[in-house]
Formats: C-alpha cells, structure tokens, sequence
C-alpha cells in the first residue's frame, strides 16, 4: 500500500450557513444598541452550520498537489468530464481525451462518471425544521484543504474519482435555491471517492476579504428573505444586506 497525501486550492467563494430556532426574535428584540455581534450571536444560537463555499468551484479551476509516500507526482488542473455524449464507450472517451490533451485519460484526476452529489440532500435534509438561516459571504483570496488515502501499489490517477458538490437551483422556495441566488455558486469539488470510499476537503485553512451577512426564515417551508430579522439587527447596529 501506498500513501497519497492529496492537497487542494483554489479562490471561489466562501459561503458560510447557520440555521436558527424561532427563539432569536425575541433575543434580538430584548437586545440593546451595541449588544449585537454577529460572531457572538451565532457562536451562543447556533443550531446547524455548514460550511458550504470552501473556495473549490470548478469554476475557479482549483489545482491538486498530491505527494506519494512524500514525492510529488501530480500538481495540475481537474479535468473536467461533465459533456460525454451518452453513445460515447469509455474507451471512445479515452481515446479523444488523449488527442485532445496530449495525455493519458488514466494519469489525469477528472470527475469521471460520478453523479454530483446534490446539496439538498447532502446538507440540507432537514432545512426545513428551523426557522431562520443566515448566509455570510467572503471574497476568498486562498483556500486550502488536504487528505491523505491509502491506495493500492499500482493505482492510477483515474482511480480517484472526483466527487462534486452541485447546488439545487430548480425548486422555488428552497433554501438551497436562495443560496444560489445570493453566491451564484457553481459545482465545486467535495472530495476524492477511491475504492468506493469518500474523503471528504474540510475546507478551513483559507484567507478572505470582506463580509456580507444575508438572513432568510422559513414559513411553511418556503425560504425568504427575513426582512424584519434584518432590519431589526440594522437598528442594533449590526451589518446585513436586504
């Protein structure tokens, strides 16, 4: 066995998810001027967060370093494979793949044939049992993330399939529909899938600027903007977009 150390980075945005209990109304209406901070306020009413903008959208083409057993033996782009026309074999696909780049299909990380894993029901199962949700946004600059795998002595590169993470934007009234509006994120890298195990990029170790906190709440189980919860933390002196 081998061990690949496998790193990420990449720059899209970061995208923050909190949800809270109905009772932070009336936390926010017995509040002061002044007593409103928004990373206090979380940290003592959190319900459930997720960290859903890590900074790896395909769209800002993250690069992948992997070490094997210490050695760098890749440092390159994804290679996407989203568009294989379904008459299209494997081996066609590989074949065009190496006139297309050059390369060998198999030395290559791409996503391969993996369904991207839909945020609705990776994340957000249980949306629906909060009340209010707030998004913090932040211009990320650098993000990072790293996993280490065992793998077999002879592995190849296309062993490691790529796992996305794709948001629902079609159903009106979701919570995931609304965080797409506001961030406009695309599919972004999840994790590797080997042997038919999941390693998962945390995400954490990145640098941003700036910060813009939207709130929504939920009534009936349609999301919308919270426009009163975000007023009412204006008048508290705190920072929220409508």
């Amino acid at each position: 066995m081998k061990i690949l150390d496998i790193t990420i980075e990449g720059n899209s945005l970061l995208a923050y998810i909190t949800f809270f209990d109905l009772n932070i109304k009336h936390k926010l209406i017995d509040m002061q001027e002044g007593d409103y901070d928004f990373i206090d306020f979380v940290t003592q009413n959190k319900k459930k967060q997720v960290f859903l903008g890590r900074g790896f959208c395909m769209d800002c083409d993250p690069i992948v370093k992997i070490s094997c057993d210490g050695k760098e033996v890749y440092n390159d782009t994804i290679y996407w494979n989203n568009n294989r026309p379904p008459d299209v074999t494997i081996a066609e696909m590989k074949s065009l793949f190496a006139d297309d780049h050059d390369k060998d299909f198999d030395d290559v990380l791409s996503n391969g044939e993996l369904a991207a894993l839909k945020a609705d029901s990776h994340f957000f199962t249980d949306a629906n049992k909060y009340k209010y949700c707030s998004l913090e946004k932040v211009e990320c600059i650098g993000s990072r993330s790293s996993i280490s795998i065992s793998v077999q002595d002879d592995f190849r590169f296309s062993d490691l399939k790529v796992r996305m993470l794709n948001l629902d934007v079609d159903e009106e009234g979701s919570i995931t529909n609304l965080i797409w509006k506001e961030t406009g994120l695309g599919d972004q890298v999840l994790g590797i899938e080997y042997d038919f195990h999941f390693y998962e990029f945390e995400g954490g170790e990145d640098e941003g600027i700036g910060q813009e906190i939207i709130w929504f709440e939920n009534i009936t189980e349609t999301w919308s903007p919270a426009l009163e919860l975000s007023g009412r933390i204006m008048e508290l002196g705190g920072e929220c977009s409508f």
